[in-house]
């Protein structure tokens, strides 16, 4: 999710979508750091509310992949 640089909460540079009530990435930039972080296209937010905050800050998230496990991944919030 996208967030504006004016002191607004900042997301992880994601796109999600609701798909059967569940919070999907359908798009994760290049060389952002979702993407060094090894968050992927398909991969469920867990808690999506924990996603936004201060930019430039941590996020921990929790992300069930395409092969049904869940892990807990670290990443900085950008515009």
């Amino acid at each position: 999710i996208r967030m504006p640089r004016d002191g607004r909460p900042a997301g992880i540079g994601v796109r999600m979508a609701l798909i059967e009530g569940k919070s999907v990435i359908v798009e994760v930039p290049p060389a952002s750091d979702a993407q060094r972080r090894g968050v992927r296209v398909g991969d469920v937010l867990l808690e999506p509310a924990r996603e936004s905050g201060p930019l430039g800050s941590i996020a921990t998230l929790r992300v069930k992949g395409c092969d049904g496990r869940t892990r807990v991944v670290r990443v900085r919030r950008e515009a």
